[in-house]
């Protein structure tokens, strides 16, 4: 990973594990990065103070300081900082008009990730069986939710196989409908089988970016004292979630 992406990643709250430990082993021997990071660091938190109204004339003070540094041609430092000051600047003009919402948005965004199709082998193109199953999971890896939430549906209504419900409830989030998602994985928390970890860390998710922070917390709690499915980064969201 570039340096200068991993900047980003590190202001903008979505660095991974690994990537955290990168950082810290180059703020120990990298001169430059201590520089850029420390550099990145002031951007942000002046982005975030000024609001909206100030943010053209800082970027416009900020490129006129860039361009006159010895140190770097003009193009290698606008080359990262940019796209840090165009993503603070979005967050803070959120937080102008939609107060502090964008919090429990930006920690689910850094969470989530649709869960994988662990059901059935798709063939692409003209190889694709034609029964509903396949049907449906093509339509899932696709990420054609709307499309798999009614096949998986379906599927479920014939065969009450606790698997369908769980991606039917995975469709529904992937497709942002909060309600049916918490309503399908809370139904699927009670049947207890293989799938129950992973719909409990998806319900948690589900909560946090529909703004029931609370139910999501216990949820996390108990994933992070069961040790299941997801518990490291439970206890990362967990304690993001109580630092806020």
């Amino acid at each position: 990973m570039e340096k200068d992406e991993l900047i980003q990643k590190l202001i903008l709250g979505t660095a991974k594990d690994e990537e955290q430990a990168e950082a810290e082993r180059l703020l120990k021997t990298d001169a430059d990065f201590r520089r850029d990071w420390d550099e990145a660091k002031e951007v942000h938190a002046a982005l975030i103070k000024n609001k909206s109204a100030e943010l053209k004339e800082m970027f416009q003070d900020l490129e006129n300081k860039t361009q006159s540094s010895s140190d770097q041609t003009p193009g290698d430092k606008v080359r990262w900082l940019w796209p840090l000051m165009a993503a603070s600047a979005a967050a803070v003009l959120f937080l102008v008009f939609f107060d502090l919402g964008s919090s429990n948005q930006e920690l689910y965004d850094a969470y989530y990730e649709p869960y994988r199709n662990v059901v059935t082998s798709i063939e692409r193109g003209d190889n694709l069986k034609d029964d509903l199953v396949s049907r449906a999971f093509y339509n899932y890896e696709l990420k054609k939710y709307d499309l798999a939430y009614e096949q998986l549906g379906e599927l479920y209504s014939k065969d009450s196989q606790g698997i369908y419900l769980f991606y039917q409830a995975n469709s529904a989030l992937g497709n942002e409908d909060l309600e049916n998602a918490i309503k399908l994985y809370k139904e699927h928390q009670q049947l207890q089988d293989d799938f129950y970890a992973r719909s409990r860390w998806y319900l948690a998710l589900s909560y946090l970016k529909n703004g029931q922070v609370e139910m999501s917390r216990h949820l996390l709690k108990e994933i992070v004292s069961s040790a299941s499915y997801n518990y490291k980064n439970a206890a990362i969201l967990l304690k993001e979630i109580q630092d806020k």
